[in-house]
Parts: C-alpha cells; sequence; structure tokens
C-alpha cells in the first residue's frame, strides 16, 4: 500500500510517504502553500519510483493550525484525489499524540496563542486483544492559559502536539491510518458522494500492523 501524509497546518511544509515498509521524509520551511507541497510530493514518488496514479490513501489535517494552511492542505487533498482517485483521510492534530499512548486516557493540547490553548480528550482501549480502539471523550476547546495550567498541566497523561516534530507527526499519522480505529477518521472515497463523515472501522490486529513496520 502506498500512502501519503502531508501537514500544511504548522510553520513549514511537510510531507511523507509510506510505500510498503520504507518511509521516506521531505520538509520545507518555506511558505505554506500548495505549490510547495506538490514540489515536495514529486521528489518523494521520483525517489520510491512511484507515480501520482499509485497512491492508495492520502492523509492530512483538520488543525487546530494554520486557517490558510488547513485550507490549502484540503484543497490539495481534493486535488489528488480528482486526479488519482485514491482514498482521502482527515485527522484533527489534536489526536496525533495519541499514538504513542498504549490504553486509558489522553489529553493533548497546542497552543493557540499566548493566552488560550486548543485540549482534545481521547480514551485509548486496552491493548491486551492486539489493536487499539480511540474513542473521543469531548469536542476540541478552547482554554485559557491561566485555567489549563491551574487544572490540567499536571495531568499525567498530558502530551503536547507541539512537541512533535514534523516528521513525527506524520509518522502518527500513518500508524493512526493504519489502525482504523481513530475517532474523526473522515474518509471519502469519491468526490461525488456526500461530505464525509467520521467512520469507525474494525482496528487491524497487531501482526499487521508490525507487518507494516508500524509497531511501535
Amino acid at each position: 500500500m502506498n500512502t501519503l501524509a502531508y501537514d500544511l497546518t504548522s510553520s513549514e511544509v511537510s510531507a511523507g510517504l509510506l510505500s510498503g515498509q520504507k518511509f521516506s521524509f521531505a520538509v520545507s520551511e518555506l511558505s505554506r502553500n500548495s505549490e510547495k507541497l506538490f514540489g515536495l510530493v514529486q521528489g518523494l514518488l521520483a525517489e520510491a519510483g512511484l507515480k501520482p496514479n499509485q497512491l492508495d490513501r492520502v492523509i492530512t489535517f483538520s488543525g487546530p493550525g494554520s486557517f490558510s494552511g488547513i485550507r490549502a492542505g484540503l484543497a490539495a487533498a481534493i486535488a489528488f484525489q480528482q486526479s488519482t482517485e485514491c482514498q482521502i483521510v482527515v485527522f484533527p492534530s489534536l489526536l496525533l499524540p495519541c499514538s504513542g499512548k498504549d490504553f486509558g486516557d489522553c489529553t493533548t493540547y497546542c497552543r493557540a496563542n499566548r493566552e488560550e490553548v486548543f485540549i482534545g480528550k481521547y480514551s485509548i482501549g486496552d491493548s491486551s486483544q492486539g489493536f487499539h480502539k480511540i474513542e473521543k471523550l469531548s469536542e476540541i476547546e478552547v482554554m485559557a492559559n491561566e485555567y489549563f495550567e491551574t487544572n490540567y498541566s499536571q495531568l499525567p497523561s498530558l502530551f503536547n502536539l507541539d512537541d512533535m516534530s514534523s516528521e513525527n507527526k506524520l509518522k502518527a499519522a500513518f500508524k493512526l491510518s493504519a489502525l482504523d480505529a481513530a475517532p474523526d477518521m473522515q474518509v471519502s472515497i469519491s468526490m461525488k458522494d456526500a461530505p464525509p463523515q467520521p467512520l469507525y472501522i474494525k482496528p487491524v490486529n497487531a501482526k499487521t500492523l508490525a507487518e507494516r513496520g508500524l509497531a511501535s
């Protein structure tokens, strides 16, 4: 399976390609726009000896993050789907830190500005059966820094999205996509279909995850 993931929501443009078990990564600190993204993607595909129509799945993010970056990322996803007919997956960015946690409640956050943070709350099912199942506990919240520091900063399972590198964000997206068990995993097979709705798919077991080179 050939899967492309990219991120235009942060301060740099990044893209990753997972072809079988081989992962490749490219990043640019220049302006966030689809033209720069497509240049990175062309380089990754050329390195892997692939053509765009050989992509099976494309992953992008719905934020929080740069509004213009989110908009450009979703527009690029539409372009990929129309030209290659690949599957499109859209993840909320705050879900990404959950990929590194085994089970239990998980609170993730990132800075919105100097005075506020975005908060995401998730629950990861016990992996004793060989897979994870992630459930969303609430909608993403915007919270004042002072309230956050008082009530959340000491939580044992608190993960900062801002601490993740661009490369690790994309690796997390590949892992969550392979699990097919994440909340708000929006999948659209065809642009002729209705707007994508959250989709919950039977999780992939740990053996399959290891075969894809994504086991933690």
